[in-house]
C-alpha cells in the first residue's frame, strides 16, 4: 500500500462470520473496520480472534469547553503582537521615494509591489500576508465601533444605581425572553430594540 497512513498502522485479518454477534463495523478518522474489509487500524486498536476490538476509552476523552471569552486586544497584547512602534507620519522619503522608515508603508509590515521582499519574515507578497505595528497614543480615545452600544447602553441605565430603566413587570418578560435557549442572534438583537422602545 502506497497510502500515507501506511507508515504508521498495521493491517489486520477479516473477522470470521458470526451468526450470534453482527458483523462489526467501526469507524475511527479515515480508517473502516467493516466484516468484509482488510484495513489499515489505528496502533492504539487492537483485533482480536473474538470479533471485538479493545479500545480504552479513557485515551480519547472528549474535552469540555468550560468558558469561551471574547474582546479586545489590550496594550501589552498589541504590542507583543507587533513588529515595531509607528513613530513617522511619512509615507516615502525623499527624494528617493522609498518607503519611509518607521511609517505604515515600512517594508518590515510587508510589501505590496510584485518584486519586493519583505525584511520581516523575508518571503515574496505571494507568501506574505503582511505584519501589524503599533501606534503609542498620547491620550485615550473612543473607540468609534462602540460610539452608538455605548450611547444607548447610557441613555438606557439609571445613573445611580445603573439599573435598566424598566418597570419590574417588564424587566421580569424580557429577562425571561433573553433566557429562551431557541433564541439566536437576530432574535436578541429584535429584542435589544424592543427594550430600547419601551425605555
Amino acid at each position: 500500500m502506497n497510502s500515507p497512513l501506511h507508515r504508521h498502522c498495521r493491517l489486520t485479518h477479516k473477522p470470521p462470520p458470526n451468526k450470534h454477534h453482527p458483523p462489526l463495523t467501526m469507524a475511527r478518522g479515515n480508517v473502516v473496520i467493516g466484516p468484509n474489509q482488510l484495513v489499515q487500524a489505528p496502533k492504539d486498536l487492537c483485533h482480536t480472534p473474538c470479533n471485538s476490538i479493545n479500545y480504552n476509552p479513557t485515551i480519547h476523552q472528549p474535552k469540555k469547553i468550560a468558558s469561551i471569552q471574547f474582546g479586545l486586544l489590550s496594550a501589552a497584547e498589541m504590542s507583543r503582537c507587533s513588529e515595531f512602534e509607528v513613530t513617522s507620519a511619512d509615507l516615502f522619503s525623499m527624494p528617493s521615494r522609498r518607503p519611509a522608515r518607521g511609517g505604515v508603508l515600512d517594508p518590515r509590515l510587508g510589501v505590496s509591489d510584485k518584486v519586493g521582499v519583505c525584511h520581516t519574515c523575508k518571503e515574496m507578497p505571494q507568501e506574505c500576508a503582511g505584519h501589524y505595528g503599533h501606534v503609542n497614543l498620547s491620550l485615550p480615545v473612543f473607540h468609534i465601533g462602540f460610539f452608538k452600544y455605548t450611547l444607548s447602553i447610557l441613555q438606557s441605565i439609571c445613573k445611580h444605581c445603573s439599573c435598566v430603566l424598566l418597570k419590574k413587570d417588564d424587566e421580569a418578560s424580557f429577562r425571561q425572553r433573553f433566557r429562551e435557549r431557541n433564541l439566536d442572534i437576530l432574535g436578541k438583537g429584535a429584542l435589544v430594540k424592543k427594550v430600547l422602545e419601551s425605555l
